[in-house]
Order: C-alpha cells, then sequence, then structure tokens
C-alpha cells in the first residue's frame, strides 16, 4: 500500500525512457518511474525493478536478496526507465 510520506507527484524524470513507447534491450535491473493511484489522486514515484525481454514484464526487484532478487510481477504501472548504473567499489 503506497503511503502519502513516501510518494510525491513529480513528473517523468527527462533523463528516463519512456515505457512503453521504448523497452529495455537486455533483462535485468532498472530504475523506473513508476504511476500509482492513492484515492483519486495519481503518484510518481522511484524503485527498482527487473525487467524481463522475454516475456516484457517488469518484477519487484529486491538486490538484497543475492539467492531470490526478482519478486512477483508488478501490477503498478511503469512509466519510465533508466539504467541503474555501475555500482561504486568504494
Amino acid at each position: 500500500m503506497l503511503h502519502p510520506q513516501n510518494v510525491a507527484k513529480v513528473q517523468i524524470n527527462d533523463n528516463m525512457n519512456s515505457y512503453p513507447a521504448k523497452r529495455p534491450e537486455v533483462s535485468g535491473p532498472y530504475l523506473v518511474s513508476i504511476k500509482d493511484r492513492l484515492g483519486k489522486d495519481e503518484y510518481y514515484f522511484k524503485a527498482i525493478c527487473f525487467y524481463s525481454v522475454n516475456t516484457e514484464l517488469w518484477s519487484k526487484y529486491d538486490s538484497f536478496d543475492f539467492e531470490n532478487p526478482v519478486k512477483e510481477i508488478t501490477e503498478s504501472e511503469v512509466v519510465g526507465w533508466i539504467s541503474t548504473g555501475e555500482s561504486f567499489l568504494g
């Protein structure tokens, strides 16, 4: 469940790729912009989701679960995505 303190009414980042107009070419985790509803209001928030090029579906992603990071398919509407980038090694 979304909580108002965890989401903001913002527009998609200009650096993001519009989805579904442009889809990732490689399966993997991506930073996504998700549109959801809370009552009558539309809210946008960021999350890390896993995209499968085979199924063309987005799944929730838990980067702290090393054995099974890909979770259930997200029911929320993904409206944009961008690569998560490289990890900083210190």
